[in-house]
């Protein structure tokens, strides 16, 4: 056997009695090692062998975080998720609040979509308004973060399409002036009609999915006052 070979049984060894300093039995290392952090209790380090205290320093060094930092399995995965932004576009005039009526899943909702590779979701929240009702705004402040899963049902056969859920759902206010109302217009084939609603009978209809109806009154009362920006989960 190498060198290489018998340090890293050694390693092994060290993790497999590092899991069970109170009764000093050992235990069945798997072949992906789970490694608990090995410098958190008192006296435990000085029992390591060289290869395994050379490993944590290596460790260290490239990470630049002590190995007590960086407990859990050796092959941990970051969770992904994807993120949509929508605009909460009030009348100027009357309060009401613009949804647009999509083909694809058949439900009134606020105009907007999955922000692009690297597009925070402030700017994916423009380009949607302005690709969906035609309007360029800017969008101002976060009114919910919504946590969607595959509970709300977005559109027929969501809950199987891949990178649909989980989701990150950002709602901002993206006001308009009074000229832009009657320049409003939505693209043929995506978006079937638009219509102002008063944001309590779009959400009472049946004409929303649950959800979405749910962030458009959370979303309202933040843009009101009368509760700060909300966080939602499905």
């Amino acid at each position: 056997m190498t060198s290489l070979g018998r340090w890293g049984e050694q390693i092994s060894r060290d993790a497999a009695r590092a899991s069970d300093t109170r009764t000093g039995s050992h235990v069945r290392v798997p072949t992906r090692t789970t490694c608990p952090p090995l410098s958190d209790q008192p006296g435990r380090l000085h029992r390591l062998s060289t290869p395994t205290r050379l490993l944590l320093a290596l460790l260290e060094a490239s990470t630049g975080m002590p190995e007590s930092d960086r407990g859990g399995p050796v092959n941990s995965e970051r969770a992904l998720f994807a993120a949509a932004a929508a605009a909460y576009i009030p009348r100027p005039d009357d309060g009401r609040v613009l949804l647009v009526h999509h083909a694809k899943s058949g439900w009134w909702v606020l105009p907007g979509g999955k922000v692009e590779r690297d597009e925070p979701s402030k700017r994916g929240c423009e380009r949607e308004a302005r690709e969906e009702v035609g309007v360029n705004g800017s969008a101002g402040e976060l009114l919910t973060v919504c946590w969607l899963t595959a509970a709300a049902e977005l559109w027929p056969g969501a809950a199987k399409s891949a990178g649909a859920y989980p989701c990150h759902m950002f709602t901002f206010h993206l006001p308009i002036l009074a000229a832009d109302v009657d320049r409003i217009a939505v693209p043929a084939g995506e978006i079937l009609a638009h219509r102002w609603w008063e944001p309590e009978e779009a959400a009472a209809s049946g004409l929303m999915e649950q959800y979405n109806a749910r962030n458009l009154l959370a979303a309202t009362q933040v843009h009101r006052g009368e509760r700060p920006t909300a966080y939602l989960e499905s």
